[in-house]
C-alpha cells in the first residue's frame, strides 16, 4: 500500500504544477506556525497531499483539517529531484546564514554520496548546525534562495511521512476547514464513562468531564477527565489523559484513601479497543474499598 502511495506522490513531485489540494491537521481552528514544533526543521506549515493516507496516528486525532491550494508559480525545493550541485548550494547558503561553513571534507562527502542519499545527508548537515535551534532563520534562509516550499518524499524531514513544507504563508489559499468531530474528546469521554460504569459498584461516582486542564503528570495543559468514587471514608480519584502519540488513554490513580505507597493505573489502547493492566488494578480497588481501613497497599 505504501509503495503505491509513494509512486503516486512521485508523480506529484515530478511536475511543475503544485496547485493541487493539500491538507494540514491542527488542534485549533487557526492555521498557524507551531512555535513549539517537536521536529528540528524549518518553521512553516506542514501539509500532506489530499489523497495521502498519513502514517502517524496523532494526525488522525486532531480536531481540524485545513484544505488549501497553492498558486501554480510556487517555487518548490523538491528534495527528490534537486541536483547534487543545487543541494550543495542550499547547504552552503544555510550554513553561512548562521556563521558556519561547509568544510572540504563534508563537501566531498556530498559529492561522492550515492544518488538519493546526498539530499538526506545535506539536510542533516544543516539540521545539525546552529540552524537546529533557529527554525525561523532556516525558513528565512530558504526563502532568500527563492523557495516558497520544500517537498520531501526522501524521509529527510520525517522518517515516515511525505510532506510539503510551506515557507511562505502568502502562498496559501485556504479552501476549507473541516471539523473532525472532536475525535480525541469523544474517545476520552467514551472511556471516562466506561471507567465510571465499571467501578460504580464500589460507591458513589462523580465525573469531571474532559477539558484542557493542568495535569499532575505535565506542566502544560492537556485534555483530561477525572472519575471519583467514594464510599463512607474511602475514596479513589482517577485521572484520565491521552498520551502524546494519541494511541492510548492512561488512567492513573491520583488519590486514594486509604493511601497507596506507590503509583498505579491502567491503560486503554485505541488500536485494539481494549484495556491493559485492568485486572491488576481491580485488585487494588478491592483492597482500597473492601480491605481494612488502616490497610496500606505494599505494607503487608
Amino acid at each position: 500500500m505504501r509503495n503505491v502511495l509513494l509512486k503516486a506522490l512521485k508523480s506529484i513531485a515530478s511536475i511543475d504544477d503544485w496547485s493541487g489540494r493539500w491538507v494540514h491537521y491542527s488542534k485549533t481552528p487557526h492555521l498557524t506556525i507551531n512555535p513549539k514544533q517537536f521536529h528540528q526543521d524549518p518553521a512553516g506549515y506542514y501539509f500532506f497531499p489530499e489523497e495521502f493516507e498519513t502514517e502517524t496516528t496523532m494526525w488522525k486525532n486532531m480536531s481540524y483539517k485545513f484544505i488549501v491550494e497553492l498558486p501554480s508559480d510556487v517555487k518548490v525545493l523538491d528534495l527528490d529531484t534537486v541536483t547534487r550541485d543545487e543541494m550543495i548550494h542550499v547547504v552552503k547558503h544555510c550554513l553561512a546564514y548562521v556563521g558556519a561553513d561547509l568544510s572540504p571534507d563534508r563537501e566531498e562527502r556530498l559529492n561522492t554520496a550515492p544518488n538519493h542519499q546526498y539530499q538526506d545527508i545535506g539536510w542533516e548537515m544543516i539540521r545539525m548546525s546552529k540552524m537546529m535551534s533557529h527554525p525561523a532563520k532556516w525558513n528565512k534562509a530558504l526563502r532568500e534562495l527563492g523557495y516558497d516550499a520544500v517537498f520531501d518524499d526522501t524521509k529527510s524531514i520525517h522518517s515516515s511521512e511525505v510532506q510539503l513544507l510551506i515557507l511562505h504563508p502568502r502562498k496559501l489559499k485556504i479552501v476549507d476547514m473541516v471539523r473532525l468531530g472532536g475525535t480525541q474528546f469523544k474517545d476520552l469521554e467514551k472511556v471516562t464513562n466506561e471507567v465510571a460504569e465499571m467501578f460504580k459498584h464500589y460507591g458513589e461516582v462523580e465525573i469531571e468531564e474532559p477539558k484542557a486542564r493542568k495535569s499532575m503528570w505535565s506542566r502544560d495543559k492537556e485534555l483530561s477527565s477525572i472519575v471519583r468514587i467514594t464510599k463512607d471514608k474511602r475514596e479513589v480519584s482517577l485521572e484520565l489523559t491521552v498520551n502524546k502519540d494519541r494511541n492510548e488513554i492512561s488512567i492513573h490513580l491520583s488519590y486514594a484513601r486509604p493511601s497507596l505507597s506507590y503509583g498505579t493505573g491502567f491503560r486503554y489502547d485505541y488500536r485494539k479497543n481494549e484495556y491493559k493492566d485492568l485486572d491488576r488494578f481491580k485488585e487494588v480497588m478491592d483492597k482500597i474499598f473492601n480491605g481494612p481501613h488502616e490497610y496500606e497497599v505494599g505494607k503487608e
